[in-house]
């Protein structure tokens, strides 16, 4: 079993993606891949401290070590920045479990990913997936199906250690941030999967029995 740190700052919004953000997207260059189509199945959980689920046959594990006082992100507003630990059992024997009552979510997914290498005295570079990823920086964009409805997803991830949280991370995340389109909405939940999921299944009064 593989375990990694991550430190993650991760906004929500229910609506088709905007072409707008597409675009955006695009200008922050290739790695040489392409959007990846999957479908997650995600452990309904009641707590938001803990996400299980199965990808791709693998069984994956994320435990929230810490959360750290909200930040204000320019026109994000105030924002979530969470550290995470994430184990990830890669035998690729797990299967698909059955979703509803048993408790498991279906998620539908098209994320895209951008990597770069942290040099904090040096400009940002973007390196190709594949490429060792310690003391690198995700920027990702993904879009959701989930009931029937849709939603996208914003993230930025920092993996390795010893970073400064208000003088490095957000430091980074401000200038993979520099071009976003300024005429977006608040966004409708800042936090990772497990407490978007509950959120919800709460709103929508789903049983998991």
């Amino acid at each position: 079993m593989n375990g990694t740190q991550t430190i993650e700052l991760r906004w929500f919004y229910q609506e088709d993606l905007p072409t707008e953000i597409a675009n955006w997207f695009n200008t922050l260059g290739s790695n040489g891949t392409e959007a990846d189509a999957r479908t997650d199945f995600y452990l309904q959980s009641n707590s938001p401290e803990v996400g299980i689920k199965i990808r791709q046959g693998n069984l994956e594990v994320k435990h929230l070590q810490q959360q750290f006082d909200k930040i204000d992100i320019d026109e994000f507003g105030e924002s979530n920045v969470e550290q995470w630990s994430k184990w990830i059992c890669d035998d690729r024997s797990a299967h698909p479990p059955a979703t509803g009552k048993q408790g498991w979510i279906q998620l539908d997914k098209v994320r895209q990913q951008r990597f770069y290498r942290v040099e904090f005295d040096d400009p940002l570079q973007l390196i190709p997936i594949g490429t060792p990823r310690k003391n690198a920086v995700a920027i990702e964009l993904t879009t959701l199906q989930l009931y029937e409805r849709t939603w996208w997803t914003l993230a930025c991830e920092y993996l390795g250690d010893n970073i400064s949280i208000d003088r490095q991370f957000l430091s980074i995340v401000r200038t993979l941030l520099v071009n976003y389109p300024q005429t977006r909405s608040q966004p409708s939940i800042s936090g990772g999967y497990p407490q978007w999921l509950m959120t919800i299944a709460r709103d929508l009064s789903i049983s998991t029995d």
